[in-house]
């Protein structure tokens, strides 16, 4: 509130509060704002738009007249109150609401600003579907093939091991191995 000022009666209720009547003015509640004069009840406080938030007025010296755009790397849905990190599987750039999935052959781990970045590139032997946190490995049963092209899928970055050959999931070797001899592989 201003300084000085003891009644709103003869004054529109400042930006940033709701005023309901001769009770006085209350702060728009946190993931609310209020940018014009005049608000007489607390649905005329706007909800924060998506890509920003709009925190709570009591831990701030001003009242929320204006949003605060989220940052690359968070995300801010409609009527946030804080920037919250970027979800695995997704990149945020500059004031995203909802992030869009990491597309296929790229891997964006929480807080990703972009698929583009350093080290996001799957590279042989791993491949990442849309959505991926990080790299995946081919299962065990089978190994990875060097192709061209983004690698995003299972089916065409992996294949069956064959018949008299192995390779299990923790096996550090990319490739199938010959089943030792007193085995059957199958």
């Amino acid at each position: 509130l201003s300084p000085g000022l003891s009644s709103f009666k003869s004054q529109p209720c400042p930006p940033g509060y709701w005023c309901p009547g001769d009770q006085g003015a209350f702060l728009c509640p946190p993931g609310t704002f209020r940018t014009k004069p005049g608000a007489s009840s607390q649905e005329d406080c706007e909800l924060c738009p998506p890509g920003h938030y709009c925190p709570q007025a009591e831990l701030q010296d001003h009242a929320n007249m204006f949003v605060i755009h989220c940052r690359a790397g968070a995300e801010c849905p409609a009527g946030s109150v804080a920037e919250v990190t970027c979800r695995a599987g997704s990149y945020c750039g500059p004031q995203t609401g909802v992030p869009p999935l990491c597309p296929g052959g790229y891997a964006c781990p929480a807080g990703s600003s972009t698929y583009t970045g350093p080290g996001q590139l799957c590279v042989f032997p791993f491949y990442c579907p849309v959505g991926s946190a990080h790299p995946r490995a081919c299962p065990g049963g089978s190994e990875a093939l060097n192709g061209t092209g983004l690698r995003v899928s299972k089916e065409t970055c992996c294949r069956l091991c064959e018949a008299g050959t192995y390779r299990s999931q923790a096996l550090d070797s990319q490739t199938c191995q010959p089943c030792p001899p007193g085995f059957t592989c199958h």
